[in-house]
């Protein structure tokens, strides 16, 4: 009966070791470091913002960008792929509704300039989870362009 305790306890450890471990290496929120888990996302020509939680001390010095370079669509045009990775826990215990945001230029912040194309990694929450607000990027463009009120 031991011996069937025990291994039924060995099994529990393995089956819930499988998710977290699927998990590991992610930042789902402000306390966890590794590659973010956005709340938003919003990409130009050589800027991105991105929104990410907070417990009112985060920054952009929270964060580093691995940058990869690879073949673009021509030779003079090369494809830069961002990931961006929480290195700095928020400790802080403010309540911020909506996270932070954050705002990386290509060249000031990366290096990146000229011609060149970009993407990121970083999985982004679905609206689901995140509950857009007057202060989301849909909201505030749907309601500019009038997507929202129709």
């Amino acid at each position: 009966m031991r011996m069937l305790k025990m291994f039924s306890m060995v099994v529990v450890i393995f089956l819930t070791a499988i998710p977290l471990a699927a998990y590991a290496g992610y930042s789902h929120g402000p306390r966890q470091i590794g590659e973010v888990v956005l709340d938003e996302l919003l990409m130009g020509s050589n800027k991105f913002f991105i929104r990410v939680g907070s417990g009112g001390c985060t920054v952009k010095g929270s964060f580093k960008v691995d940058v990869k370079k690879e073949e673009g669509l021509t030779p003079k045009a090369p494809h830069y792929v961002l990931t961006i990775k929480r290195i700095k826990v928020d400790e802080c215990k403010a309540i911020v509704d909506n996270g932070t945001l954050i705002l990386f230029d290509m060249e000031k912040d990366l290096g990146i300039r000229g011609d060149f194309i970009y993407s990121l990694t970083n999985p982004v929450y679905s609206s689901f989870r995140i509950q857009p607000t007057d202060e989301s990027f849909l909201s505030i463009i749907g309601n500019r362009l009038n997507w929202l009120n129709k």
